[in-house]
């Protein structure tokens, strides 16, 4: 026979069983978030397999659209940031004007070709695109290397690279084209272009 002490721990049970249920669908759906901000150096340099090469010529580059100039000497920021390992990010609103120098990293392989980036589009190492932590996703940044001097225009469609001192992940193709293939770090300097 049921009495009220057997019903209000069976009440408490469930309600605890629900508030774990909840509690682990809000970790899953943060830590689904986080992966695509995550990049790690191991990662970085693996290489694409043999089957797909880039052909990094000009024609391959990035055509940034042409659309309405941004007239902000220093673009202003997103309120809207996100967070990656305890630091908040605030995207720009706007690349024009954007410029910066820092070490550049390159991502690619199994391990992110085919993998959703931060803008819902499918990573592809072939194209000319790139990952920065603060240019608003869908803009256009030139990217040269300074050791080299060769310059790429890439789309950024990705958040990263979140390790000190590194200011662009670039995509194979993208790398490839400045010549820092075969290098740990390049440094480079980013531009804001559309």
């Amino acid at each position: 026979m049921w009495t009220f002490r057997n019903l209000s721990l069976c009440r408490c049970g469930l309600a605890l069983l629900a508030a774990v249920l909840i509690a682990g669908c809000a970790a899953s759906t943060a830590e689904a978030t986080s992966q695509n901000h995550r990049h790690h150096a191991s990662y970085h340099q693996a290489k694409p397999g043999k089957a797909h090469k880039a052909k990094a010529s000009a024609h391959h580059q990035a055509k940034p659209a042409h659309k309405e100039k941004a007239h902000a000497a220093h673009p202003a920021r997103s309120a809207k940031g996100y967070t990656v390992r305890g630091v908040t990010y605030y995207p720009l609103k706007s690349a024009h004007g954007y410029a910066e120098e820092g070490y550049a990293v390159w991502y690619g392989g199994k391990n992110h070709h085919g993998k959703a980036t931060s803008s819902g589009e499918t990573y592809n190492q072939h194209a000319m695109t790139a990952a920065h932590k603060t240019l608003p996703l869908g803009s256009h940044a030139r990217v040269t290397c300074l050791r080299t001097g060769r310059s790429v225009v890439v789309r950024i469609n990705d958040r990263g690279p979140f390790v000190k001192g590194y200011v662009i992940d670039l995509s194979y193709a993208a790398a490839r084209q400045i010549g820092m293939l075969g290098h740990n770090r390049t440094r480079v300097r980013v531009e804001g272009l559309r």
